[in-house]
This record gives structure tokens, sequence and C-alpha cells, in this order.
């Protein structure tokens, strides 16, 4: 029988007492056939969740030693263990049954080899001559270290030791409270950390050298790095700082942590050195950060659900204000850069939001699971949602689903019904729930045109992809026939800061324009959706805007969205509007060097 992957829920863990030597090259005189292996005791602590005689738990390329089941005043239960490696599953049968909610023990002692090419798991790494270890477990890998209920929902306490070269110093998801060195190795025991899933444990072995500091609530920061030289460092550091300090205050909620040290992972962030020599590392910093709140203390419960966190968390790292002015304004402009980018991106398969997480996505690895669709596409929906519903309504909301699911799980449905409460305040659609739906559950987005008729524009959708793009898996599930609630902001020179809404059951959308006034819709790039402007439209742009001079910021996004469609229109008039683009926009042009050339 296939197992997987979501185990039966047949018990429920409760407490890891994890033990794991690495035998990390560079640091000992260790025989070679233990060079860069590990090997471990891990105690689970579990209670029964129905009478039976039968239990699983996740592993992974690793070779079982021996197990012992015990009930928790130390007596000894028989238990057979089969290993079904096909569905990375160990399972146990017993010939009494455990008992519903009673308290048991289940011991296993286990060996393994660490990854050699910085793969998913425990692997090894170098730095120059530099040997370190350390963990990649999203999103169903920590059972390539340690046994496990390997799944997000399966929160439990992890009691952590590692023993190491004692050349080198171990750090994991909670603080250090005892060493103990002995002949070459050094014994890391470390504090009980809250209830966690698998995938956020981390441990990471290193002689790096580090500095500290702490935030104004008394978090302890460290960074770790094996080269203090080179400036960047520093500004992540102080970075981290402040971005801790932000979050606390914006989600009204303490992140549970002693310390945080430098891969999300609770209480422990690792960045390679490819990321730290991106321009856009400050962000990956805060991305990761807020992950204490969204993903860690409230976690998705399944990986359908990863949108969510990994949505709010890209949203979260790229659009507040809890950065210096400039860095601020850098960062809305790249932002809505890329994300029109993305927009028109027409490469490879379009997903739902939600998508389905079974062994075939989890088998393709982590970026089946992981990927653009709910980084990108999910930080543009909830920049949206932030748009429609207002700041204040937006941030209740999310403070909301971390305090009612700390130490617990979110699903889909629980963010349509946590959202959808503040979003009643709010200009939101009179059903948020379907709102969200044609969003949430449809793939691809819907290209809104925009044509002049007499006494304003007249709007419509249709969808901006082709079907053929969509996952064979989805095609037929559309539920709205990929129709979208579309809230339509646009701002005219005489009027800013308007919301109305196309509604997936209405054919078209009237909004009155003065004849002296010129509207831009979606001009910040707050929609999840592409503008198209008639003839009409840009002639007459072309025309006033020298005249009345239009506001820059107004009107980036139509000079953008306008180079997307300049061929289908006279040379005079792309002339006309190129030169307005330019004068609107002073980087337009660098950007842009040759946006009148003919094919």
């Amino acid at each position: 029988m296939a197992i997987g992957p979501i185990l039966p829920y047949l018990i429920k863990p409760l407490y890891y007492y994890l033990a794991i030597q690495v035998y990390l090259e560079g640091y000992l005189n260790i025989p070679p056939e233990k060079l860069n292996t590990f090997k471990g005791t891990v105690r689970l602590l579990f209670q029964p969740q129905t009478d039976t005689h039968v239990f699983y738990l996740n592993y992974d390329m690793m070779e079982i030693q021996n197990s012992k089941l015990y009930t928790p005043d130390n007596v000894t239960i028989p238990v057979t263990m089969k290993e079904i490696p096909e569905d990375q599953v160990l399972e146990f049968r017993t010939d009494t049954p455990l008992m519903k909610n009673k308290f048991y023990l289940i011991e296993l002692n286990y060996k393994g080899k660490m990854r050699m090419d910085g793969s998913e798991g425990l692997f090894v790494g170098k730095h120059g001559a530099q040997s370190y270890a350390s963990t990649k477990f999203e999103p169903h890998y920590a059972r390539r270290m340690v046994p496990c209920i390997d799944q997000p929902d399966a929160k439990a306490i992890w009691k952590i030791t590692v023993i190491h070269p004692k050349q080198t110093r171990a750090i994991s998801n909670s603080e250090r409270v005892k060493l103990i060195e002995r002949k070459g190795w050094a014994l890391t025991k470390f504090a009980d950390t809250p209830k966690l899933s698998p995938y956020l444990l981390a441990i990471f072995v290193s002689n790096f050298k580090h500095f500290s500091g702490a935030t104004k609530s008394g978090i302890k920061v460290r960074l770790f790095a094996p080269n203090f030289t080179i400036p960047r460092y520093k500004a992540i550091f102080e970075h981290s700082i402040r971005s801790l300090d932000f979050y606390t205050k914006y989600f009204d909620t303490p992140p549970m942590l002693e310390k945080l040290a430098g891969m999300e992972n609770h209480g422990l962030i690792s960045l390679n050195a490819r990321t730290m020599d991106t321009d856009n590392k400050l962000t990956t910093v805060s991305h990761e950060i807020s992950h204490h709140w969204i993903g860690n203390q409230a976690t998705p419960k399944w990986w359908d659900d990863i949108w969510i966190s990994e949505g709010l968390a890209t949203f979260l790292s790229e659009h507040l204000p809890h950065l210096d002015k400039v860095f601020q304004l850098y960062q809305s402009m790249r932002t809505l850069l890329e994300y029109e980018r993305a927009l028109d991106a027409n490469q490879g398969i379009l997903l739902p939001l939600r998508t389905e997480i079974g062994w075939e996505e989890l088998k393709r690895g982590r970026h089946a699971v992981l990927n653009y669709n709910v980084y990108n596409r999910g930080a543009m929906f909830m920049a949206m949602l932030h748009a429609t519903m207002g700041t204040d309504s937006f941030r209740k909301a999310t403070q909301l689903i971390v305090k009612n699911y700390i130490n617990g799980t979110i699903t889909t449905k629980d963010f349509y019904n946590v959202y959808g409460y503040y979003a009643n305040a709010t200009d939101s659609p009179r059903d948020f729930e379907r709102f969200c739906k044609s969003w949430v559950e449809q793939a691809g987005h819907p290209l809104v045109n925009v044509r002049t008729v007499v006494g304003g524009v007249e709007l419509s959708q249709e969808r901006d992809f082709n079907s053929e793009r969509i996952h064979p898996k989805y095609r037929a599930e559309a539920p709205f026939n990929y129709k979208y609630d579309i809230p339509i902001f646009y701002t005219t020179n005489t009027n800013e800061g308007n919301l109305v809404w196309l509604n997936l059951d209405d054919p078209t959308l009237f909004i009155p324009v003065g004849e002296d006034d010129i509207i831009s819709v979606d001009p910040f790039g707050e929609g999840l959706y592409k503008v198209h402007y008639d003839r009409a439209w840009y002639e007459k742009w072309a025309k006033m805007c020298p005249e009345k001079k239009c506001q820059q910021d107004l009107f980036f996004k139509p000079c953008e969205e306008f180079l997307r469609v300049q061929m289908s229109y006279p040379l005079e008039l792309r002339q006309k509007v190129i030169q307005t683009c330019g004068g609107l926009d002073h980087g337009f042009n660098s950007r842009h060097p040759h946006a009148l050339r003919i094919a």
C-alpha cells in the first residue's frame, strides 16, 4: 500500500530529543569511511490519536540501526519496524494496541551521509579551505537528517544536541545552554524550541567568526560569516536588527525568539554567497525575518497553502516603510518593473496560486513547490488586496492571522475568513471570498481594455494568456471561466485615488472622464492585471500632457505598457507618445534607448 505524501493521522508528535554527530572533514583525524557522515539518535514523545497497532514516520537516505518503543515509565513495548523507501516511510507495528491519548516514546539510532552538492538535507559546504555543515529542509527534507513526521502541520518541541569538532561552533534554532569539550569533540546542547514544523529545524557547524547586537526589545542578533572585511555583511547585520524591530511592531506580537543567528528557519537564517552579492540582499533578509511570524508561528497547514506565507513575506519585505526613504523609492520602482516583467513573461506553465501538492510535485523537488508563482504572483495578489482593503484593515487582518494561529496552522479558507472580516468595513467587493477565489484558484491574469467613449471610458476584461500554457491538471478547473473580480484603481488629473469594481459577471464598466481630463488606470501597479489603452486615449494623452504637465508618477505604467503594443499604432503617434514619456520620466529613454526602433 502506497503511503504519502501525507501520513495517516495516527499519532501526534509532542517532543523530539535529537542528538546528532557530524564528522566534518578538515578538523579531526577522522577515518575516511566516516568523513562527511553523521549519526543520530532521536527519541520522539507522542500520543496516539486513536487506538492503533500501527504508526508511521518519514525517513530518507539513511540507515536505521535499531528502534525501541517505551511507555513513559520506561517499560519496553515490542515493536516491528518495516522500511518502505519508495514512500520514504518507516512503519511500526505492535502486538498490543497503543491507547488513544496515552504517552509513548519511540527511539531510533541511525546514520547517513551528508550531501556534498549543497542540496536539500544536511549538507557540507566550503568557503575556501573551510568546511561547514548546514541544513536546507524546506519543503520535505528534514527526513534526510532525522526520522520524523515531516509535514508542516506536525509541529512539536525540539531539544537538540550537536556533537561536532572542537574547533568549530554549532548553532541551531534556539540558544546554546551547555558546551562540553572532550577528546577533540564538542557537545553543544540547545534550549527547547517553540513548537516547530520539521522543515524549520536547522543546525549550522563552522569555524566562522561572528559579531553581535540586539534589538530594542532585547533579542540577540548574531551574524556568522567567513570574512568580515566585506562591508555588505555589516549592512545585512544592521538591516536585520531594523527589520526585527519593525516587524515586532507591525505584527504587534513578539517573535518567540531569544536570538537570531545568521532558508528561513526559526531563530536561524542562512544566506549563501550568491545571495549576498545580489542587489536585493536586504529585501531577502527582510523576507526571511518576516517568516518568524508568517510561516514559523502561523504555518501553512500543507504546501497547498504556502502561497499565503510566501506571498505575504514577499509583499511585506518589498512594500512596507521599514527602510530609509532612498531605499524605499528604489524598492518601489524596482518592484513595479519586476511585476510588469512578470506579467509580460510568457514562459513556463501557468498555475493557480493555490495548487495541489502531492508526491509528483514533492519528488520533482523544492522548485515544484516553492516557485515564482507563490512568491511573486502571491506578492502581487497581496499588493492588490492591500490596496483594496487599505493599510489599516490589511494590517489588522495580518496581525489577527498571527495571533489566532500562533503555534498552529492556517489554511486558504482561514485566510479568506480573517481578511474577509476586515474587508467588510472597506470598499472591498460584496462577496470577498469570490473575489479571492477568482485570483487564488484560477491561473493567469486578465487584460483590462480601456476604450474611449462619449463622456468617459469603458472598461472590459479578457484573459491575457494562451490557455495551452495552463497546466493540464487545471485547464478544466477554472471556477469562473477565467473571469475575475477586478479592483480598478484609477486617477485623473483632477481626481486621485479612486476605486471601482469590474466584476467577473459585468461585461463592461463605464467611468466618466471630462473632456479636459485624462484617466490613468492602476497607475502604481497595484493590480494583478495588465491595462491596454485604445488609440484615442494615447492621442488625447500625447496632446494634453505637454500642455497640462501631467504628473510623472501617474503615467509611468502607461508608458511602459505602450512599448508592448506600440507597433500597432502609426509612427507619428508612436513618436509623440515616446517623446511625452521621455519628458515625464527622465529615466525612460535610458531604460528604453531603442523605443522607437522599427523592426
